[in-house]
């Protein structure tokens, strides 16, 4: 059985080659997420499958707070890529 991370970084793989840039730009950030939770704290360690999917969830509900946050903000200039937050969501939770 294949770990977590290993799932995901097939998944990146996957979107790279379908050329899906919003999926691509979603699983870069939760494994770069996944990778900065390795290397926190006073060594590297490698997460297990529980902790991964903590890191997820937490990247998930980064997302769900920023997408409601989104529409009160008082902005000068529409946002880049707001609408990609939602999508997103879907791509974290997917390995769940």
């Amino acid at each position: 059985m294949s770990s977590l991370r290993e799932t995901l970084k097939a998944d990146l793989t996957t979107a790279m080659k379908a050329r899906d840039e919003a999926t691509v730009s979603t699983l870069r950030m939760v494994i770069a997420a996944v990778m900065n939770a390795e290397v926190a704290g006073d060594e590297a360690v490698v997460l297990s499958d529980d902790q991964v999917m903590a890191v997820l969830l937490a990247e998930g509900k980064k997302r769900t707070e920023a997408a409601q946050f989104m529409p009160t903000m008082v902005v000068t200039k529409p946002p880049k890529k707001s609408a990609q937050s939602t999508p997103s969501l879907s791509v974290i939770f997917q390995p769940l």
